[in-house]
């Protein structure tokens, strides 16, 4: 008997350890009680962005209170189960039906980049299909229902909620909280989204802006959205964006590009594919290309045909049927025989007789889709198999035909999210434009397909040789286009580095985060000079952001989200050898090397005892570490400080794992030691950046002790005094310094050393007067006692003020 277990709501199989069913979502609990695969407690849930989409019947009442309930029961479930179609199109999942009302998720149990625009779209379907149904509510309950939708996006918690034996997952947060709130205010068969709705999706849909409204237990007036309809050709939300991104890093793929173009030109077809992960600037750079092409002196003005995957449910990108309809003109609303026309007529200028040929691409482009579906017979699949592989050699013979008498570009977008008629036609035009350079014909076609770099099958069944793979932005590209898309003075130095250390390169990330900033008043510019309303190190990571890594995080096995969540808790690095240590599992090395794999962790070092691993890009550590249950990490970061504390050949580097361990268990005595540690390690190492972070966390719980140790709070008030001196945090420099003055005592060496130290800050601050003055004292209190390394060091620095006067 197999040990295989299939979902009871959808039949995919499960993974072995699956807490719910990675396709519909189902809770798998008693599943897993029954057959021991996993205990009930194991998994508890865990912190993510989910959008949250609360809809119910507007005149309910009314329509149902002279209604037989048999009828009232029937009217619901046909309205619920065609509204969900809706919602399952963009990927929804059902939290809960109560009454007349339903709960739906976009984020969880499976994420995606562009959630908060799903669930907006769901609801502007939602409202259509409300209307095709009127007739059936009037003729069921003598009444016709509207409905009322209210949306919200944040933080929440996901998870098991309920007695034992009886748990459902659902989500818990504030953010559930207000999107009922704007479901309530809803009315008359309308949408209501929240401010973080609308800032993510405004570039997409149409909005009215509503009058703020009162929510208890929120201070202030909500701001408060409709959306009306989709924007004109809006197809995703980065596309969007990326039209006032400045080109920068790219030149040399874009003659690349042209290069290919020519050859095109020249009669000998090229197919390239152009991979790179999401937000490295594929579209970005295919626009501007589109742009160079546009300005050819060709003969004949080309034909360009674009395929973009609009983001909505799983199987729904057809971009072969998609370019195809592009080129015939076809629109939504084109009648049997105008479409039929509209071929006619293109095909008939290609010298396209066959009378097959109108059937064939009406079944590429989808008017036939019912016949496979009551297709019973093997002989009858047979026979539409066969059908399928001639419509994909009719386009085949298409596109060459057009390419014979006009350049053709054709740009495929999202090439893994594609399904398998444009992997089948691509084999073909490659084996197709192999013979033609053979023969060398004058077919001018260029294709351009674009991808994540790890998307394998079914692309290992295409040859393509013409591979153009986009790398991350070198440091000085990151810092070119923060001052690009955020022009202006005053942006401080310290914000610069850290967005461009954080993007990873990802230039996506770095114009999120500088809207983000500028959005939500964090960054406020005034008279054409930046300023910052917040410290730098309390920026947030955008929710795009956090949608991208959710999504890619959410492909992971139950088993490898675990290890790579435990992998955070210990930091950006981390040791194979702790990571065994808190994750008790036998197939931690499958795991690790399955994370490689993907691309989200990259071994560092091996040695004797063991390898070392960190994350590839700081925001999937930040992002995967926010996802677990703040319960989980303090249990995670209680267990990882014993190991290390209980460790006496502790290396210096797991000195910051204790101290942020520490520190997250509020344990302020260890807390401040091991920072303090951590600090003056840094400092030696000349890190000054990760010494402020330290010793100002030792600080700020140090002072708030009743009776701090003197003799920790003059050391601690030195050593953070030369980390704030470094930084440039000169108020807080002074003010140690000031502090460590006062806690001394008579100690000659340390009173001309923070002599010699409250001197460097005035010469870090620009006052040369008083930095010599300082140092004049240091020097003579070196003369009245022997300390010559010290003398040695302060005569240096008085030569460099003269120099420098």
């Amino acid at each position: 008997m197999s040990d295989h277990i299939n979902c009871p709501a959808c039949q995919s199989p499960l993974p072995p350890d699956a807490r719910f069913c990675p396709m519909c979502g189902t809770a798998l609990f008693e599943i897993e009680t029954r057959t021991g695969s996993m205990p009930p407690t194991e998994w508890v849930g865990e912190r993510r962005q989910v959008s949250i989409l609360f809809a119910d019947l507007g005149s309910f009442t009314a329509a149902s209170e002279k209604a037989d309930p048999e009828d009232v029961i029937d009217m619901l479930n046909t309205v619920f189960t065609r509204l969900m179609v809706e919602c399952e199109k963009e990927g929804g999942y059902l939290d809960k039906t109560v009454g007349d009302e339903m709960m739906v998720l976009f984020g969880a149990p499976k994420a995606h980049e562009d959630d908060p625009a799903r669930a907006v779209r769901a609801a502007l379907a939602m409202q259509q299909e409300m209307n095709n149904l009127a007739g059936f509510m009037r003729r069921k309950v003598g009444n016709i229902c509207d409905i009322n939708i209210g949306i919200n996006t944040g933080s929440v918690v996901w998870g098991g909620l309920g007695p034992s034996g009886h748990t459902a997952l659902t989500v818990i947060g504030d953010a559930v909280n207000l999107a009922a709130r704007l479901e309530d205010y809803a009315d008359g068969g309308r949408i209501v989204v929240s401010e973080a709705v609308y800032h993510r999706t405004n570039d997409l849909f149409e909005y009215e802006v509503l009058d703020p409204i009162a929510v208890k237990g929120k201070s202030g007036l909500i701001p408060i959205y409709s959306p009306l309809r989709l924007k004109h050709k809006a197809s995703k939300t980065q596309e969007n964006i990326i039209r006032d991104v400045p080109f920068i890093g790219r030149e040399m793929e874009l003659d690349l590009l042209h290069a290919y173009w020519s050859r095109a030109g020249a009669g000998y077809p090229q197919i390239v594919l152009l991979k790179g992960e999401a937000g490295l600037g594929k579209t970005r750079l295919v626009n501007e290309f589109v742009n160079g092409v546009n300005k050819y002196s060709h003969a004949k003005h080309p034909v360009i045909l674009n395929a973009h995957h609009a983001g909505s449910g799983h199987g729904a990108y057809h971009p072969l049927a998609d370019i195809t309809a592009q080129y015939f003109g076809l629109v939504e609303n084109d009648t049997d025989v105008i479409r039929r026309r509209k071929i006619e007529d293109r095909i008939s200028v290609l010298g396209i007789v066959s009378n097959k040929f109108i059937p064939l691409m009406g079944y590429l482009l989808g008017w036939y889709r019912n016949l496979k579906d009551r297709a019973t017979d093997p002989e009858t699949r047979r026979n539409l198999e066969y059908l399928q592989i001639a419509a994909i050699d009719a386009a085949v013979d298409l596109f060459y035909k057009q390419a014979s008498r006009r350049p053709t570009l054709i740009i495929i977008d999202d090439l893994q999210g594609a399904d398998d008629q444009i992997i089948e036609w691509l084999n073909r035009i490659i084996i197709t434009s192999q013979m033609i350079r053979q023969q060398q014909g004058g077919f001018h076609l260029m294709i351009l397909a674009l991808s994540r770099p790890r998307f394998d099958a079914p692309l290992n069944n295409v040859e393509i040789k013409n591979v153009i793979e986009l790398t991350p932005f070198t440091d000085d590209e990151r810092r070119e286009m923060i001052q690009r898309i955020l022009p202006g003075e005053g942006l401080p130095a310290r914000l610069i580095t850290r967005l461009a250390k954080e993007s990873e390169g990802n230039p996506y990330y770095l114009l999120e985060v500088a809207r983000e900033l500028v959005q939500s008043g964090q960054l406020i510019r005034t008279s054409g000079r930046w300023e910052l309303t917040r410290t730098v190190e309390q920026i947030d990571v955008p929710h795009s952001i956090e949608g991208l890594v959710l999504a890619k995080l959410d492909t992971l096995t139950p088993t490898d989200r675990r290890v790579l969540q435990h992998a955070s808790v210990i930091g950006m690095s981390f040791s194979e050898t702790l990571l065994e240590k808190i994750t008790p599992i036998d197939q931690l090395k499958d795991s690790l090397h399955n994370l490689l794999q993907r691309g989200l962790i990259k071994e560092t070092v091996t040695t004797p005892e063991g390898r070392t691993f960190s994350f590839t890009q700081a925001v999937v550590r930040e992002v995967t570490y926010n996802s677990i249950l703040r319960k989980t990490r303090r249990e995670l970061h209680e267990l990882i400080a014993d190991i290390s504390s209980a460790d006496r050949a502790t290396p210096s580097r797991n000195i910051e794992v204790l101290a942020q361990d520490y520190a997250t268990r509020g344990q302020d005595e260890k807390m401040i030691a091991y920072n303090w540690l951590a600090g003056r390690h840094a400092l030696e190492k000349f890190n000054f950046d990760v010494a402020f972070h330290h010793l100002q966390m030792a600080w700020d719980a140090l002072i708030e002790m009743p009776n701090p140790n003197p003799e920790i709070y003059k050391n601690l008030a030195d050593s953070l005094g030369d980390a704030s001196t470094f930084t440039s945090h000169f108020t807080q420099a002074a003010t140690c310094y000031q502090t460590a003055w006062s806690l001394l005592q008579n100690d000659p060496e340390r009173q001309a050393t923070l002599h010699y130290k409250i001197g460097r800050l005035r010469l870090f601050q620009g006052d040369t007067a008083a930095a010599l003055e300082d140092y004049m004292q240091a020097l003579q209190l070196t003369a009245e006692h022997p300390f010559p390394q010290l003398r040695a060091q302060i005569e240096a620095e008085i030569r460099l003020l003269y120099d420098l006067g």
